[in-house]
């Protein structure tokens, strides 16, 4: 028995980890040499006392407290700090958590500490073993690692995106025709340049799959469009390796449970994998099929199969096939890896079947979803994503209720005031996307006012409809010369032609460019928009959150491009004040090389992420959403 203390306080001696041993009571039985090495001080400082008594020096207090109101919210009953470790311990018998412990000499480090109830042959608690260790260094290497990666994401990918839209441009002719030589060049540079910013998509993809911040939308949609997108987006892949992609089945719709954009990125991945081990001249066949509460896609090519000794490591993160031939794929080998880990994350599985020298196919089983509902309501017009304050100048009050009903049927707000005196009144206090005007008030003529209007810099460009029941004389009276002037309506009212009017001025027409704020630090990515934009909409930088604040209390403006990352703060201050400042919602399209998550997702029009969609795809996104258009289906973070 000697012999066996002798070996067992030597095991609990040599290791690393610090040991302290209690009664059920508590009541300190044993602690090793890590623990007096871990906490600073000799073991008569803890045996023989009830870990109770110290609990409050080795940990930091703010901490037990903050463990105590979450168990006791969990148990519905006060719970004392003393009590945190028992009551968890005696609803599972196990308990693990990271601290900050206090040294004796004052030092703060990280831990992780690891409860367990020690049972006798009877099956009672005999006392409790805890198990502590130190992670103050791998908590410095996550914050390094956290550090780094936000580092690529910010540092790479704003350059990476304003390089690939110059270049972009460049080879569209934007900046006139280039000889064929430097076409040349600038097509290699383009090319090189979508290679590094997959590879860095990747990298970062990983890493946030890995740490548990990839955001998922699940939703159920019809998946035959997202394939026929998807392969319309691949076609320069395929085309690159000579491949020709074909749906071999588009017969119907359907539906699947899953996250569009992360399946559009699933498909690419299968795809352009596919296509690299093809041989020139082949085809890649993509198909879908539902049954039993699954819909199934499959990516099959032709090409060399896989070695029966890689396929263990086919999904592994950097594992890289040898093409028999001795050909070298660009890529970082982590493309299926990524696959496999948002196909999972969607509640699906991924699999393969492969024979040498004839081929692999690939796949994808995810939930099967109901066909969405139809409504068979005819189709309402909706501006609820634009700046939907609308003020109505009408002295019959009857007339001013049914103009701000119809308005509000068309997700439109509209403020009533019934004189030219109250519509001057609102016109300072408020931004206005619009206005309806009546001719005759009670204390002058409308048209009075829109000559007011057009002879401001503050108004001149508000879009106004006259809607009287003289429209006519006040047409002729104006003479054609109204800028801005949207429509004249006679009464009675005619609810679809207001509607239509309001809808044209709010998403954009051709009475005026839209008025796009762009907030961003980084003038050459300001500059490359700017310059896609230029015949198409009036475009505003700030390189500030207070210079942003400042143009937004000066003006209105249809669409605000915000970065997150700023010298003076972050955007999300900006988008936190923004309806303040302007006195209406304006739509926000976040373009960041920062991720977001949903809670503001659900607040903003659009996401986008530097670089991860080509600069065109960014157009079209801020063109739907300043002329009031379905978006694009656009890939999230």
């Amino acid at each position: 028995m000697q012999e066996s203390d002798i070996l067992l306080q030597a095991i609990m001696d040599g290791g690393k980890h610090s040991i302290i041993v209690t009664h059920p009571s508590g009541v300190v039985k044993f602690i090793n040499k890590a623990a007096e090495r871990l906490y600073g001080y000799d073991a008569a400082h803890f045996v023989g006392r009830n870990i109770s008594d110290f609990r409050s020096e080795i940990y930091l207090r703010s901490e037990l407290e903050d463990e105590a109101e979450k168990l006791g919210k969990e148990l519905g009953q006060p719970v004392g700090i003393d009590e945190v470790f028992m009551l968890v311990l005696q609803k599972g018998g196990f308990y693990e958590k990271e601290w900050t412990a206090v040294r004796e000499d004052g030092l703060k480090i990280q831990i992780l500490v690891s409860v367990t109830a020690m049972r006798d042959e009877d099956g009672r608690i005999a006392g409790f073993l805890s198990i502590s260790q130190d992670i103050s260094e791998r908590k410095k290497f996550e914050r390094m690692k956290n550090e780094f990666i936000s580092t690529v994401s910010h540092e790479l990918r704003t350059p990476l995106t304003s390089i690939r839209g110059a270049l972009g441009l460049l080879i569209g002719g934007r900046a006139g025709a280039l000889p064929k030589a430097a076409s040349e060049l600038a097509s290699l540079a383009y090319r090189n340049s979508e290679r590094l910013v997959h590879i860095i998509n990747d990298i970062l993809d990983i890493e946030k799959i890995e740490s548990g911040k990839f955001s998922f939308h699940i939703r159920p949609f019809d998946v035959v469009g997202i394939i026929r997108q998807s392969l319309e987006e691949n076609l320069g892949y395929g085309e690159k390796y000579g491949v020709r992609f074909v749906f071999k089945n588009a017969s119907h719709e359907i539906h699947v449970l899953a996250d569009s954009d992360r399946l559009l990125q699933v498909l690419a991945n299968l795809l352009s994998n596919a296509a690299k081990f093809s041989p020139s001249g082949s085809e890649v066949w993509v198909a879908v099929q539902s049954g039993d509460g699954f819909v199934s896609f499959s990516v099959r090519d032709f090409g060399t199969g896989i070695p029966e000794s890689f396929r263990p490591l086919i999904f592994e993160k950097f594992s890289q096939n040898e093409d028999p031939d001795g050909r070298h794929f660009e890529g970082t080998g982590l493309g299926l890896s990524i696959t496999k880990k948002l196909v999972e994350a969607m509640q699906g599985t991924i699999g393969f079947e492969t024979e040498v020298g004839k081929g692999t196919t690939f796949t994808v089983n995810l939930p099967q979803a109901y066909e969405p509902e139809r409504s068979s309501v005819p189709p309402v017009f909706d501006l609820s994503q634009r700046n939907t304050r609308v003020l109505i100048c009408e002295d019959d009050r009857d007339v001013a209720t049914l103009l701000k009903l119809f308005l509000e049927r068309a997700s439109l707000t509209g403020d009533i005031v019934h004189t030219l005196a109250e519509a001057r009144q609102k016109l300072l206090q408020n931004s206005y996307s619009a206005m309806t005007l009546d001719l005759m008030l009670p204390d002058g003529d409308g048209l009075e006012l829109l000559h007011e209007l057009r002879a401001n810099p503050r108004w001149q460009d508000l879009p106004v409809v006259i809607v009287s029941a003289k429209a006519d004389r006040g047409k002729r009276a104006f003479s054609g010369d109204a800028v801005g002037l949207v429509d004249w309506i006679n009464k009675p009212i005619d609810e679809n032609m207001l509607l239509h009017s309001l809808h044209g001025v709010i998403a954009g027409t051709p009475n005026r460019k839209p008025r796009i704020l762009h907030v961003e630090d980084d003038m050459d990515l300001r500059q490359i928009l700017e310059h896609s934009f230029r015949d198409k909409a009036e475009w505003i930088g700030a390189t500030t959150v207070r210079e942003a604040e400042m143009l937004l209390k000066a003006g209105s403006f249809d669409l605000v491009v915000l970065d997150l990352a700023l010298p003076d703060g972050s955007g999300l201050e900006l988008l936190e004040r923004l309806n303040t400042l302007t006195g209406n919602p304006v739509p926000v399209l976040i373009l960041s090389a920062s991720d977001t998550d949903d809670s503001i997702r659900k607040r903003v029009a659009a996401v986008l992420v530097k670089s991860r969609l080509p600069e065109e795809r960014v157009v079209e996104t801020i063109l739907a959403l300043i002329q009031n258009q379905q978006l694009p289906s656009i890939g999230k973070a």
